[in-house]
């Protein structure tokens, strides 16, 4: 029950507080922890006679020399749940230090049972994340009802109609980076506080799965990604952190989550592995990204060679924008004033880089078919190769 580091936090707690020499001494009477460290591992006869007989010894300046390694105190015994876990020494002349006797005790008891609190809470919250990694890391559920029955136990409820979320981190501002890892770490616990506060109203899973990404188990609602770009962007605002995410489809099950976060995952690692990561992706509306990640690094090197006038000129400010226009022009369907608008350049800027195209490479993206192969074969470029 009592943890030689624990107590050696709470000693310096209260010694904080009283400003007396203070021991926590274990039911065999050894020194566990203590104000003065060469006290420390000593055995202290007063408090194992405490411990033995459960009453307050006391312990003078005329009957010290009874007592194998004591000085002048008081040593009351310490209860947790109504049973005696040690002994807690305050070292002096008791007539000075008896008014402090009872605070102490009362003290290091509450302190005992906040730290047993949360290392309880820390218990379940672990429960609760292997669990989860459990669920999302399992092919198919073939058991329903004993996930949801876990889900119960754990104090989660219902996982159903949910959606799993990954939340990465970009960057930190300067000011972070410049503070050292201390301060860094406290950013990132904050970070999960913040998004927990967000969430108030509604219960939430959140915990890291590696350093700079973490996920959510959040309920699901027809307005969520409006809602994860208020997030984000008050991630932005308060805690100088940027962040994407990328979301899920829906769980409508327990057999949901497997497959679910394993597109998940890989929408993940190839957003995370481009230059230019996008701030949200919404993995339903991912597919074609997720299909061309799966296709082998051989057919997409003979694919590709079929651009390489277009991609080798690419270089230049210009070329760039022309693969930026062929995109936002397919994913606007074809329709030069949404492309224009997209862009924020007039309708006319997208005419000249569409004519430039056709001109240059011989590739009329006005054609629907034209355009998909070099919007694939723009998609392909930007796909990690593995």
């Amino acid at each position: 029950m009592l943890k030689s580091e624990e107590c050696k936090q709470i000693v310096e707690r209260v010694y904080n507080i009283v400003d007396k020499n203070i021991n926590i001494i274990n039911l065999q009477g050894i020194v566990v922890a203590s104000s003065n460290p060469k006290r420390i591992g000593t055995f202290h006869e007063g408090g194992r006679l405490a411990a033995t007989s459960d009453v307050e010894v006391i312990i003078t300046e005329q009957n010290k020399h009874l007592y194998k390694g004591c000085k002048e105190g008081i040593n009351l015994p310490i209860k947790y749940k109504k049973k005696t876990i040690g002994i807690v020494g305050i070292t002096g002349d008791p007539k000075e230090i008896k008014p402090y006797g009872l605070i102490v005790k009362e003290l290091v008891e509450l302190l005992i049972q906040e730290n047993e609190s949360r290392y309880n809470r820390e218990l379940q919250d672990q429960a609760i994340v292997n669990f989860i990694l459990e669920l999302i890391k399992s092919p198919g559920v073939k058991d329903e009802e004993t996930y949801e029955r876990r889900a119960k136990f754990l104090n989660v409820g219902d996982l159903r109609n949910k959606i799993i979320a990954v939340g990465s981190i970009n960057y930190l501002s300067k000011e972070l980076q410049q503070s050292g890892e201390i301060k860094i770490q406290e950013a990132k616990s904050k970070l999960l506080e913040f998004v927990k506060s967000y969430y108030k109203d509604e219960k939430i899973i959140i915990f890291y799965l590696y350093d700079g990404s973490f996920i959510m188990i959040l309920p699901y609602k027809d307005n969520l990604k409006e809602d994860i770009i208020e997030l984000r962007q008050q991630i932005i605002k308060e805690l100088k952190i940027d962040v994407s995410f990328v979301i899920s489809e829906e769980c409508k099950t327990y057999s949901d989550y497997g497959k679910n976060y394993s597109k998940l995952d890989r929408a993940v690692i190839i957003n995370n592995s481009q230059e230019n990561r996008k701030d949200i992706i919404s993995v339903k509306n991912y597919s074609i990204e997720l299909l061309m990640d799966s296709i082998s690094y051989g057919y997409k090197e003979q694919y590709l060679e079929n651009y390489d006038d277009f991609f080798s000129q690419s270089k230049n400010k210009l070329k760039q924008e022309l693969i930026e226009t062929v995109k936002v022009y397919f994913e606007n369907n074809m329709n030069i004033g949404s492309t224009s608008e997209a862009l924020f350049v007039h309708r006319n800027t997208i005419g000249y880089r569409i004519n430039k195209i056709k001109e240059e490479f011989g590739i009329d993206i006005t054609k629907a078919y034209e355009c998909m192969k070099l919007y694939i074969a723009i998609c392909l470029r930007e796909q990690p190769m593995h």
